[in-house]
């Protein structure tokens, strides 16, 4: 009697702690569920905007890139592909409105002044009066149609009035300065072209600009090298050292974009370099990651010979070492195509082994020319 009232008793309780057990998972489940709706809930305007903002980013940065390469190529090995890939659907259908514009004006601009420099003004002519009609107000492409007008039958007059008009108009405009010296030297007005010559090497050797940045891709794709390496040595400790530093880019990003703004510039001339040596002299915040040089937006530049002074010791940067973006590389030179995206990028993690922990005094020397084709409109 007392044992089977026993397991009776023992029943009861077990049955209990079951249900209150299962009635706090209940409770629980709950209590998660309404929390994710409320999350979700908040953040659901926010979603689409990331991911829209991702995607744009993702697409701007491959169109940029298809062009950069593309305009490589063509500078390297003729423009066929160049002509390929404007006649392509895609590209063909990208109009003014578009996120991809830019780079579509990049790539007609470097086709119609291959055009130009080969003298083959037919095909100048047919490639300016595409890029005009594409984009009427671009002043470059009424700059290069003008030109071709001046090597077609009957059209000679009309097109020097074209580019005199359009130097009156837009007098900083340095194809429109190029083209006018050409006319000039034509009518031999030498004082003209002496004039219209100090103003292209003025665009040319001045508004150079140097940049410091600290970016996050570079930082966190510098310590995943790291990692791999330390990985294929074995040295596990040093691996997972490396991986914190990503995870830290993540988990703090709040004292990253902190560091950020640490990010400036500087405005420099040419204009006193000597026998084409430059040496550009900055301070360098702490935690920056990369060092941008930008020419001066004008075709026909070129740099090489890197090398970075840091708290008195010198750094030479091979070739290799450097990335660049609407620049293409010929031996170990650097050529701009002149747009104002055109800029070689310099890599501080790879050359310090780490971003630098503190404020330094730097000095960016490297050796700049003006191209053959170029400098026979400059006068240098």
């Amino acid at each position: 009697m007392i044992s089977s009232s026993w397991n009776w008793f023992r029943q009861l309780l077990n049955s209990q702690r079951k249900m209150k057990f299962f009635a706090n998972t209940v409770l629980l489940v709950s209590a998660l569920f309404f929390l994710g709706l409320t999350l979700i809930w908040s953040f659901i305007p926010l979603v689409p905007n990331a991911i829209g903002k991702q995607w744009i980013s993702v697409y701007s940065k491959n169109v940029r890139d298809d062009a950069s390469h593309t305009i490589a190529s063509a500078a390297q090995g003729g423009v066929q592909n160049l002509i390929e890939k404007l006649e392509s659907n895609t590209w063909r259908s990208i109009s003014r409105s578009d996120r991809a514009w830019p780079a579509k004006r990049k790539m007609m601009a470097v086709l119609v002044n291959h055009f130009e420099n080969k003298f083959e003004y037919g095909s100048m002519q047919q490639w300016a009066d595409y890029w005009v009609q594409q984009d009427p107000r671009d002043v470059d492409a009424m700059a290069f149609w003008f030109e071709s007008l001046r090597y077609t039958n009957n059209r000679k007059e009309q097109g020097i009035a074209g580019l005199e008009r359009g130097l009156q108009l837009f007098p900083g405009n340095f194809e429109l300065l190029k083209f006018n010296a050409k006319v000039a030297a034509e009518r031999n007005q030498s004082e003209l072209v002496g004039e219209l010559h100090k103003k292209l090497r003025k665009l040319t050797t001045d508004n150079w600009r140097l940049e410091w940045r600290r970016k996050s891709r570079d930082v966190a794709s510098w310590h995943l090298g790291k990692a791999g390496d330390n990985l294929s040595s074995f040295k596990f400790s040093k691996m997972w050292s490396s991986l914190g530093s990503i995870v830290d880019q993540v988990t703090n990003a709040k004292m990253h974009r902190k560091l950020k703004r640490n990010n400036g510039e500087k405005g420099f001339s040419i204009a006193k370099c000597k026998q084409g040596r430059c040496a550009v002299k900055f301070s360098i915040p702490e935690s920056s990651s990369t060092i941008n040089l930008f020419p001066a937006a004008v075709s026909g530049v070129s740099v090489s010979e890197f090398s970075i002074s840091l708290s008195g010791m010198k750094y030479k940067i091979e070739p290799d070492e450097i990335q660049s973006r609407y620049m293409y590389r010929q031996g170990d030179w650097f050529h701009s195509v002149g747009d104002e995206e055109s800029h070689v990028r310099i890599s501080l993690m790879h050359l310090l082994g780490s971003t630098n922990n503190e404020a330094q005094s730097a000095t960016l020397e490297f050796r700049a020319q003006v191209d053959a084709i170029h400098s026979r409109m400059t006068g240098d």
